[in-house]
């Protein structure tokens, strides 16, 4: 089981490491918008 969590986790944290930037400007932008609003 822990493994699997392990493993889990890792393809999370890689996935998001890879896409942060992305994400970030994405989410920041939509809080931009909602606090401009």
């Amino acid at each position: 089981m822990r493994l699997s969590v392990n493993s889990f986790n890792r393809v999370i944290a890689n996935f998001a490491i890879k896409d942060l930037n992305r994400c970030n400007a994405e989410f920041f932008w939509r809080v931009r918008n909602l606090q401009a609003t």
